[in-house]
């Protein structure tokens, strides 16, 4: 079993907390611990029933020094509830208004390394009267496609999704729709 001893935040952003923590680790050994302590985010699967396709964008990550395909996505702001923020972030980002709204999960994104907690919804009975691109402070989305089902999941397998988040996602959406009894191809 774990116990902390004491805890302290060694680097702050607005976006991100370096923590560490002194520890006795459960072989009874004391160390210390450091990781992230992130706010929680929300992610959204925006699904046209009509086409019986995905939206994903395009998006350069400054870490990893690339774009690449992911579901629209953003941190939840102080005093937004998940789905208000989660809403927000996909006009923002897309443009796409969505008139149904379900959570389908939280997961965790990276739990040895962060505290980030992600809430998963899909989002339908959409309005795509405006999508478009469109990008605040550090965002630098190049491109919203729509993608049929096979396409997903051909991209899955060959790598071109290389998000683990959306992957993640991607598996929730093919499970909650499984259940539904829902054929998605």
């Amino acid at each position: 079993m774990w116990k902390k001893i004491s805890s302290k935040i060694v680097y702050e952003t607005p976006w991100i907390k370096v923590q560490e923590d002194e520890v006795i680790q459960p072989d009874g050994k004391q160390d210390r611990y450091t990781f992230l302590n992130t706010p929680e985010s929300c992610m959204i699967i925006a699904w046209d029933k009509k086409s019986r396709s995905l939206f994903l964008i395009n998006e350069f990550r400054y870490p990893i020094g690339r774009a690449i395909w992911q579901f629209p996505s953003g941190v939840i702001e102080n005093g937004l509830a998940p789905l208000e923020n989660a809403q927000k972030e996909l006009i923002e980002e897309t443009g796409i208004v969505a008139r149904e709204w379900k959570e389908l999960r939280q997961i965790y994104s990276f739990p040895g390394k962060t505290t980030n907690l992600l809430h998963i919804f899909i989002a339908s009975d959409l309005d795509l009267n405006e999508v478009k691109i469109n990008q605040e402070g550090n965002e630098s989305i190049c491109e919203i496609k729509k993608f049929k089902i096979s396409e997903i999941k051909k991209m899955m397998k060959d790598g071109t999704i290389n998000s683990s988040e959306t992957l993640a996602a991607l598996m929730i959406f093919f499970d909650y729709k499984s259940k539904l009894g829902i054929k998605i191809l």
